[in-house]
């Protein structure tokens, strides 16, 4: 052989034993971003090659690029499994209230897959890309929110470039899952119904966080059992109100079929007023007591200066409603204890 030929092939070995220690990689750690880099190392490698390429190295090519497509279709078919077992569990629970064509586009993209079922999820196996990518979505969002946001699911139209694949722009295939890695059932779940819900439901809860997600983690919850996950406190608000009261069916009904949706968010925000209402007429007869008595009230945290100004920051705007729902015992003590005082 001549030398020439030969230091070629020795750096044609070099490439190869690069990939071979990124396939190693991907064995051991068997995710979306360990093949990403193994594929782009394969691309990199077919292009750096010096020649003449030996057959015997050609061979080795092609035999490499057919195992990453088989690994990359194993991992999609994964990825896909996931969705499915989740949408799965959706209808289960949920299928009486879909409406008709709810029911088909949930059957035909997510359970037996038509063909545009890929253009209805994207996974992000990448931390950084994920990041970026809901910096993009949620430009108001902090480092707290981005770092805990698990799954998306945006709506878009037929024109938004990013989202030329679309089915079409009809709820809910104008709806894309988003979801990073790891993977989790939880998140799914949450994310398909916001991608199952009816459009008119959509529509109205855009603006309110209690509606939108709460009633969307509550009945996430009661699929998964989990006890703890994200908009929790939302979660806690439609819990109390199904407690106080509240007509699970009438709920059920707006979520999936888009009946009295702005029904439904009014009586949540009302019983949340009527709530926060009487957690401040509580703490007004406890601070009350705390006066009485001269002395910081051990439940209370800071000096009785700060527990003072606390009172007045947090109650004083209510005033007027306080002194005609405050017992009568404590009405005449709490205005002469605000006037001496302020």
């Amino acid at each position: 052989m001549k030398y020439q030929t030969w230091k070629q092939s020795t750096e044609n070995l070099e490439l190869f034993n690069q990939v071979n220690q990124l396939i190693l990689e991907y064995k051991l750690a068997r995710t979306d971003e360990t093949l990403g880099k193994l594929e782009h190392a394969a691309h990199e490698l077919e292009t750096k090659l010096k020649k003449p390429v030996e057959p015997s190295t050609l061979a080795k090519l092609k035999e490499l690029n057919e195992w990453i497509e088989t690994r990359k279709k194993e991992e999609n078919d994964n990825t896909f499994k996931h969705l499915q077992t989740a949408a799965a569990a959706i209808l289960e629970q949920y299928h009486a209230y879909f409406p008709e064509h709810y029911l088909i586009a949930i059957k035909a993209v997510f359970i037996n897959p038509d063909k545009g079922v890929r253009r209805c999820y994207k996974y992000f196996s990448d931390k950084g890309k994920w990041e970026n990518h809901i910096r993009k979505l949620e430009p108001d969002a902090d480092d707290s929110m981005i770092q805990h946001a698990d799954g998306v699911t945006p709506t878009f139209t037929l024109t938004s470039t990013s989202t030329k694949n679309l089915v079409n722009d009809q709820a809910p295939y104008n709806r894309r899952v988003e979801f990073r890695d790891p993977i989790k059932h939880h998140t799914l779940v949450h994310e398909l119904l916001h991608w199952s819900c009816h459009e008119q439901f959509r529509l109205d809860t855009l603006h309110y966080p209690i509606a939108k997600e709460g009633i969307t983690e509550w009945l996430a919850r009661q699929i998964t059992k989990v006890t703890l996950a994200g908009w929790e406190e939302k979660y806690r608000e439609v819990e109390t109100a199904i407690y106080g009261g509240a007509d699970k069916a009438v709920l059920f009904k707006a979520y999936f079929m888009g009946e009295k949706t702005d029904s439904v968010v009014s009586y949540l925000i009302d019983f949340r007023r009527k709530g926060e209402k009487k957690k401040k007429l509580q703490s007004l007869n406890q601070l009350l007591f705390v006066a009485g008595r001269k002395a910081p009230s051990p439940q209370l945290k800071g000096t009785w200066g700060e527990q003072v100004q606390k009172a007045f920051d947090d109650f004083g705007e209510c005033k007027s409603w306080a002194e005609e729902n405050i017992t009568s015992k404590y009405q005449a003590d709490w205005i002469n204890w605000f006037k001496e005082l302020f």
